[in-house]
């Protein structure tokens, strides 16, 4: 796990205005999934020169990266199954920007994706 790329991703999310990840109805514009933001961070961009885009992919040099491939090797997720919960939150109708936050802050500290985190931080 790369903790200064997560941190970087947290402050990022943090500081951002199109975060918006729903559950079987995703739709982030981009850079706004956790996905999104961290390829954007790692030097991807969400449309090629002509300004083509493609849902899930990224680019770099025109070729076409998929997005949660990049984010789990820029965040260096080892397990396949961490980076698929953590990008794609099948725990609630909709996940909020402060319950990605949280699950990041906890996924720092344990290496567990817990979308549900956030509810033990409120209390």
């Amino acid at each position: 796990m790369n903790v200064e790329n997560f941190r970087l991703l947290i402050d990022t999310i943090s500081e951002s205005d199109t975060y918006n990840q729903r559950i079987f109805s995703h739709t982030c514009e981009a850079p706004a999934c956790i996905a999104g933001h961290a390829a954007v961070l790692a030097g991807y961009n969400l449309a090629n020169e002509s300004g083509y885009w493609e849902y899930g992919h990224c680019y770099l040099d025109e070729e076409s990266y998929y997005i949660p491939k990049v984010a789990a090797e820029w965040l260096e997720i080892n397990n396949p199954a961490n980076a698929h919960w953590m990008f794609f939150s099948w725990c609630h109708d909709e996940t909020t920007k402060e319950a990605a936050i949280a699950m990041l802050e906890n996924y720092v500290e344990t290496e567990e994706v817990d979308w549900l985190a956030i509810e033990r931080k409120e209390k």
